[in-house]
């Protein structure tokens, strides 16, 4: 088999990509021919660096997405009172936003006819982050001015004991602090 030259280096005679030229030549003067392919060595240390690579991330990147599910399961909350309290202007109507559970919410209309509150929507957490649980001193409720007449929070906590706040104030606005 002929000695193909490698790629130019300066025209070094030794520098040549077949296997027994490369070794062939003294120690000092070697190679690397990329026509050689991996060693079993180099796959190892490379495996192993990118196994160090993903352990040394991985707290992080889970602490990292633990944020995520809790920044979208407060902004999933925040939406839904937003649209309790966008209902009861529009229809002119007593909306409740309570907590069920500690993953699970409703919203409800008063009806006046019968004189109870009628169940609009149930929502739960899980499909935002199974460790995030929801917690409020009191259903809130939006009335037909789409005011609160009380102030409420509710508080969300994630996995990591991580909490964010979603508060109402008695003039209806919606904050996430």
């Amino acid at each position: 088999m002929p000695d193909k030259p490698c790629p130019p280096s300066g025209g070094h005679p030794l520098r040549t990509c077949s296997p027994s030229a490369a070794l062939s030549a003294p120690a000092d003067r070697r190679i690397w021919c990329p026509e050689r392919g991996t060693g079993l060595v180099e796959a190892i240390v490379r495996i192993g660096l990118m196994a160090l690579m993903l352990a040394v991330t991985a707290p992080v990147l889970s602490r990292v997405l633990q944020q995520f599910e809790l920044r979208g399961a407060c902004q999933r909350v925040f939406s839904e009172l937003q649209e309790a309290r966008m209902a009861s202007l529009t229809q002119n109507r007593r909306y409740r936003w309570e907590v069920v559970d500690t993953q699970t919410y409703r919203m409800s209309r008063y009806d006046v006819v019968a004189n109870d509150w009628s169940v609009v929507r149930t929502g739960d957490l899980i499909r935002d982050g199974r460790n995030i649980t929801l917690t409020t001193a009191a259903p809130i409720v939006f009335s037909p001015n789409g005011s609160s007449p009380s102030a409420g929070t509710i508080t969300l906590t994630g996995a990591g004991g991580t909490t964010l706040q979603v508060t109402v104030r008695t003039n209806g606005s919606i904050a996430i602090q």
